[in-house]
């Protein structure tokens, strides 16, 4: 039978453990944001994996640590719900699955996915890739092209579909999509 006195190091390294980890993020976004600014894309998004990797080892230090883990660090993601907004490593990673395709045009892929199923106006997938021009709907297909013919590269060549003036990424290709923007 264990001691008491054989728990206190197990329990302190739990508590400890959140803050090991926010500040190896915040250096990882650090080395993330130098590589960025020396053109080094690959390394960012390889910096941006890591910074990933350990997102999920945060997320189970939150599980393991309950309540304490979310007061150290807020920004944890909930392990009750697996989506968040996208984050510069979410489309770092995204980026470097669908080469092809601009920023913009993830932002409109992960505005899609947020709400699968559900068709979003023309209007709102332009706000969430932030274009600010009058021909917004031009610029938008432009987008939508090239998400369908990355993701027809992966077995997904219908998920996105057109309905008046919008757009909707189908239900039952969320989850494969889900699954091929999570890092391994």
């Amino acid at each position: 039978m264990a001691r008491s006195d054989e728990r206190r190091p197990v329990q302190r390294d739990l508590d400890i453990l959140p803050r090991l980890l926010v500040s190896s993020v915040d250096l990882l976004q650090t080395a993330r944001d130098v590589a960025v600014a020396r053109g080094n894309e690959r390394l960012a998004v390889r910096i941006g994996l890591s910074k990933l990797q350990l997102l999920e080892i945060a997320s189970l230090a939150q599980i393991l640590g309950g309540e304490r883990a979310v007061e150290l660090w807020p920004g944890l993601p909930d392990p009750a719900n697996d989506w968040m907004p996208p984050e510069v490593d979410q489309i770092c990673f995204a980026r470097a699955m669908f080469p092809a395709v601009k920023h913009a045009a993830i932002l409109v892929l992960y505005r899609l996915l947020a709400e699968p199923g559900l068709y979003i106006s023309a209007e709102a997938l332009a706000g969430a890739a932030r274009v600010k021009s009058l021909n917004f709907r031009r610029i938008l297909n432009v987008y939508v092209c090239q998400l369908r013919k990355s993701l027809a590269e992966h077995g997904l060549a219908d998920a996105i579909v057109t309905g008046k003036q919008s757009y909707a990424l189908r239900a039952d290709r969320a989850l494969a999509l889900r699954l091929l923007l999570s890092p391994r």
